[in-house]
């Protein structure tokens, strides 16, 4: 009996060893489903991740779960920060943006004075302390005096413009320390002379806090008697905080090196506003890695499978051919290619459904999920672009090799308005400049891969 027992655990082990093995996803090929990535890039999947990688990073919440579901509640709003020396129009821009955007306009000095007013504010009490003796408010009590007002529901909602704040490189840390972190910021820069021409002529109404120019904005009639200079606006205080600006720009810039706009403001306002705002409504460059997805058109004999084989060569990305692709999946035994053996044997076209599912297994392969593909000789019709748009295969390059003679491009070979370089240059080029954004973000691999290792769960589970 015993020995029975011991024969039937041997054959239940060796049963389940054999399902095991056939459930194990690492004896099969893994297959990344070629509609997920145009998915992806369509709805910011990798952004998304990204962003709430770095929301629980910076906020090191005490639940993550709740803190997720809380940060994918809320609405994605600016936050502009502007940064430039004294006189260079950092409050007018923050305004200006502010009531284009509908964007809170934070002004230190206007924090620093409501907190003084609160008696019930410990931070607003010490704030109050400094401001009346005249002397400067300690970085210890004006950042979370910062934080708190950035925080609160107008900044949540509508968004904020801040200006005054970060001077320096300790300051700008600080405030990244708290969370604080800017999706725009703007540099502001102009020649020394032209600040303190600026300055000299710059006049305050000490009643309603407008501030005018003696040649570019002269005060009305009415208020003209009663403007006044602001000792900040002095020769001698100009000078001074030019120096200090010029002392920690290199620092305080190096803090922030993400979507990052120098602007000259040695010109009209209207064209700093202007070049300011495009920059504003422009959608940022994102960080998600650039997987080609190239496809090929053109005549017999344009140079489709040459410029193919140039880009593999160049980038690894997968050549596939419908011809090729069609001769791996019988070879492989694949379901489609089961579906177009008989074809293939009787030398007869293989359907468009099977040809279909034939180029589908392809893209799912590993490889072409991760490196990109180039596609030639498929779609040669309607009905072909049809099916692949039916299942979300959406390509990022489409190139059209329009021959510009009338013989055959092997006929030609020195046309010169079609060569075996140039429309590969164009190409790569793109491709280029893709590689060498996702390359600029240390964090790129790290996020892909947390991405694939989630995509992969999802496809087991």
């Amino acid at each position: 009996q015993i020995e029975a027992g011991l024969k039937l655990a041997q054959q239940q082990r060796l049963t389940l060893l054999f399902v095991v093995n056939k459930m194990d996803a690492t004896k099969r090929p893994t297959r990344i489903p070629p509609s997920f990535a145009p998915y992806a890039e369509q709805h910011g999947v990798f952004d998304l991740f990204a962003n709430i990688l770095k929301s629980l990073v910076v906020d090191r919440p005490t639940d993550p779960l709740e803190h997720i579901l809380d940060f994918l509640k809320r609405k994605e709003v600016p936050r502009v920060l502007v940064l430039g020396p004294s006189q260079s129009g950092k409050a007018t821009l923050s305004r200006q943006l502010a009531d284009k955007a509908n964007l809170v306009q934070v002004d230190v000095s206007a924090v620093l004075e409501k907190a003084a007013e609160d008696i019930d504010s410990l931070l607003g009490s010490k704030a109050k302390t400094f401001l009346e003796a005249g002397d400067d408010v300690p970085d210890t009590i004006v950042v979370p005096l910062l934080v708190q007002r950035l925080r609160q529901a107008d900044c949540e909602e509508k968004g904020w413009a801040l200006h005054g704040f970060p001077t320096n490189r300790q300051q700008a840390l600080a405030l990244q320390t708290a969370g604080v972190l800017p999706t725009v910021v703007y540099t502001l820069t102009a020649p020394d002379t032209v600040l303190q021409e600026r300055a000299a002529g710059r006049r305050v109404d000490p009643e309603t806090g407008a501030v005018y120019h003696t040649t570019y904005a002269p005060p009305p009639e009415e208020v003209a008697g009663r403007v006044v200079t602001k000792d900040c606006d002095s020769a001698t205080a100009v000078e001074a905080a030019l120096k200090e600006w010029h002392r920690s720009e290199y620092g305080l810039l190096r803090c922030y090196t993400t979507n990052v706009r120098n602007l000259s403001s040695d010109q009209p306002q209207a064209d700093v506003f202007s070049q300011a705002w495009a920059h504003l409504c422009t959608k940022p460059a994102s960080d998600a890695p650039f997987v080609p997805r190239t496809m090929f058109f053109g005549p017999t004999g344009s140079g489709k499978s040459s410029q193919a084989r140039l880009l593999t060569q160049k980038y690894g990305i997968v050549h596939i051919t419908a011809d090729k692709a069609v001769k791996q999946a019988v070879l492989g035994n694949t379901d489609a290619g089961k579906a177009a053996k008989p074809y293939v044997d009787k030398h007869m076209p293989v359907p468009d459904t099977v040809l279909h599912q034939v180029i589908l297994e392809k893209m799912a392969e590993l490889d072409c999920a991760t490196k990109g593909w180039v596609l030639d000789g498929y779609p040669v019709s309607p009905t072909q672009v049809e099916m692949l748009a039916k299942d979300s295969i959406v390509p990022n390059r489409v190139v059209f090799f329009n021959v510009g003679c009338h013989q055959p491009r092997s006929c030609s070979p020195s046309c010169p308005r079609f060569g075996p370089i140039s429309c590969f240059s164009l190409v790569a080029e793109q491709l280029k400049e893709k590689k060498e954004q996702q390359e600029t973000s240390p964090c790129t691999n790290l996020l892909f891969s947390c991405l694939i290792t989630a995509l992969l769960f999802c496809l087991c589970t």
